[in-house]
Order: C-alpha cells, then structure tokens, then sequence
C-alpha cells in the first residue's frame, strides 16, 4: 500500500525505492522472458513516468495563503489517485493510493485544514451522520475545512473529509460522495502522525 517511507535521501536513491514496487506490479520481467520487446519498452515507460511524477513531488508545494507563505502537510492529488504525506520540514514521507469522489459527487479541490480528528465508532463525532453510519468510515476521519488562500481565514466545511474504509476493494476507484478514502492502515498513521491546524491540498 506504501510506495515507500524514506526522509531526506538522494533522489538516485529514492528512485530505486519507488521502483522496487512497480517493478514487482508491472509484467516486465516476464515480458523479457518472452522477448517481447516492445511491451518491454511501453512497461519501462511506464515505470518511468511514475518516478518522475514522484520525484517532482519530493517536496511540499510552497504556498502563499494570506501574507504567510505555507506548506501543505498533505497533497491529495485527484487525477493521480494518491496521497501525498510530507513531515514537518516539507520532505516527502509516504504516497498512498486513494479512492475519491464519483463522477456525479466529486471530490473538489481546494485548500484545506484539519479541524479535528474523529476516532471510531465517532461517538463524539461532529454531526449526526457518523454516529449513525460509523462503518462507513473507518478507523478515522481527518475532518477539514475550507480555507480561503487570498485572506487565509476559514470558510466553513462541505463533508468532504479523508477517512479509512472497511472497503479496502474501493481504493483506487471513483466511489464515494466526495470524501477521500485511504486504507485503514493508512489512516492510523496520518491519526496518529498529523495533528490540528495542518493544511491539506486537495487538487485535480
């Protein structure tokens, strides 16, 4: 689920680290072992297109939010299907893959702040709607708000929030209402890493 969890390193470095997963996903090795180059040629591509888009990620996005200059502790990226999760010095920590929002409800970009962080069975959740339906999101929700980047101050909430599944099969997938799902493993250690008043980018 992890890509990798790696802090300050050489970008040659970080690379074979990424790699190593895709490597083990993609059917290159057995695209040799038939010698279909070609196939080999589009795989490695591929491979390649995917370090690069994580390697342009390696750091959080500088942003100018009021008159202060911020760096998103998250950056959801839509079209990508991943979670960016950067430590307190803006390095790159963790990528995840995400699910998001349905075609008819998507996710919607922005900038965000986690207000606060519910815990499973979310009795003391904010609203009605957790305490009702806890199983819909999983061990955790990180509960954002809006935050408007010209003056910095907080605009309200929509009920988009990044929370666990006990859906582990939706990942990947466009199915929610418009909250962004990550593995329930995930979501323990963004809980239990990331805290209150952290800003969260969501983007297409």
């Amino acid at each position: 689920m992890k890509i990798f969890n790696n802090v300050q390193i050489p970008k040659a470095v970080k690379s074979m680290a990424i790699t190593a997963p895709l490597l083990l996903i993609a059917p290159a090795l057995k695209a040799q072992q038939t010698n279909d180059e070609k196939d080999v040629f589009v795989k490695s591509q591929e491979i390649c297109a995917s370090i690069e888009a994580l390697d342009s990620m390696e750091f959080s996005p500088e942003l100018k939010v009021g008159k202060d200059i911020i760096y998103p502790s998250i950056v959801v990226d839509i079209s990508e299907k991943r979670l960016y999760h950067y430590d307190y010095e803006g390095y790159l920590k963790d990528v995840y893959p995400i699910a998001s929002g349905k075609n008819s409800t998507p996710t919607k970009p922005g900038l965000r702040i986690i207000a606060d962080i519910e815990d499973y069975p979310y009795e003391k959740a904010y609203g009605t709607k957790r305490k009702k339906n806890p199983n819909d999101y999983g061990n955790h929700v990180l509960r954002l708000k809006n935050v408007d980047p010209k003056t910095g101050k907080i605009i309200g909430e929509d009920g988009q929030y990044i929370h666990g599944t006990f859906k582990p099969s939706s990942i990947g997938k466009k199915v929610s209402k418009g909250c962004v799902r990550v593995y329930n493993n995930v979501i323990d250690t963004l809980a239990y890493q990331l805290g209150k008043d952290q800003y969260v980018l969501i983007r297409e």
